[in-house]
């Protein structure tokens, strides 16, 4: 996941929530107080979008780890000379990878557990 795609979402999570007029609202039912059922996801079609878009990050973390190579080494060899853009695009693919390091752990400690229940 890019750095402009996580921006994305933060900004959209940080969006204030309307809230309606308690005339408009529907009464609370117990049908409306059930927990929905836990599925992981409600067809192979989208555990194969959500191994893709896994796939696709980390695939876009190692071109912006291979772009953020080529301008240090530039800039080691004074082919260029804009050392702050070099220091922005280290510190974003850092933070992707961290990310990307994060949710790989998340989905091995998942893993983890599933594989210490009994069944």
């Amino acid at each position: 996941m890019s750095i402009e795609a996580i921006s994305a979402v933060a900004a959209g999570a940080a969006a204030p929530a309307t809230i309606a007029p308690a005339a408009a609202t529907a009464p609370l039912t117990p049908a409306l107080l059930a927990p929905a059922p836990l599925t992981i996801a409600e067809s192979p079609r989208a555990q194969g979008a959500v191994f893709d878009a896994i796939v696709d990050s980390i695939a876009q973390v190692n071109r912006d780890m291979q772009v953020t190579q080529q301008a240090v080494q530039d800039m080691a060899l004074g082919k260029s000379d804009n050392l702050h853009q070099v220091m922005m695009s280290l510190e974003q693919t850092r933070l992707s990878f961290e990310l990307l390091l994060q949710v790989r752990n998340r989905v091995l400690e998942a893993y983890q557990e599933m594989m210490r229940m009994q069944v």
